[in-house]
């Protein structure tokens, strides 16, 4: 059975074989019980500090942690907000079977392909902790934790969230839901698909999303 709280053996389980090709001192069980052990304290009492290294993505900046036990209380928080909220990213290559389908069925149709600009760096994190905080699935140990990581995160003068982080593509999730169920809701939208901020529409061939 799941164990939303921050103990010993739930973080242990989101180490990864790549965290051991990272460090190998994680094969040392005493300094292995010691980052578990940090990860444990980060989540009860929160981050007083975040470690980031950013680079350069196509003009983005991208980032990581670089601390394991920053990473694991992270990665919990990251699984129980994706467990409550249900909440994951469309495959880019469903999108692409979907709109080959259209295609073979010889039916005209329009597509509107829309991308949100700066869409992670104009999130305000702290909106999405307010809404998280209503939510009585939420445990207070986890909201009281990512708004410390979201405080250290403002302090590091990172706009919105940090790309690169996997709590950042969950949360975008988060956010966009109910702008996705609006979108499917529009009777000429026969098909609509988004993956993180890029957005395809299609309508028939007389369709428009003007009003």
């Amino acid at each position: 059975m799941y164990n939303p709280t921050f103990h010993e053996k739930t973080l242990a389980r989101h180490l990864t074989a790549a965290d051991f090709q990272k460090d190998n001192r994680l094969f040392d069980p005493a300094f292995k019980a010691n980052v578990i052990s940090r990860a444990v304290e980060l989540g009860r009492a929160g981050f007083p500090a975040v470690s980031f290294q950013a680079h350069t993505l196509r003009g983005k900046a991208v980032y990581q942690l670089t601390d394991i036990s920053e990473t694991l209380a992270l990665r919990h928080i990251n699984s129980n907000v994706r467990r409550i909220t249900h909440v994951k990213q469309t495959d880019r290559q469903v999108i692409v079977d979907c709109i080959q389908r259209f295609m073979f069925e010889g039916v005209a149709f329009n597509v509107f392909k829309y991308d949100i600009k700066s869409f992670y760096e104009s999130v305000d994190t702290f909106r999405i902790i307010d809404r998280i905080k209503l939510d009585p699935a939420f445990s207070g140990q986890s909201v009281r934790s990512l708004e410390s990581f979201f405080v250290q995160v403002d302090q590091a003068m990172i706009p919105g969230l940090p790309r690169g982080l996997s709590i950042s593509a969950t949360l975008s999730e988060y956010v966009l839901r109910y702008f996705d169920e609006k979108v499917r809701q529009n009777s000429r939208v026969w098909y609509y698909a988004r993956f993180v901020d890029d957005i395809l529409i299609v309508t028939n061939r007389n369709g428009s999303l003007d009003s």
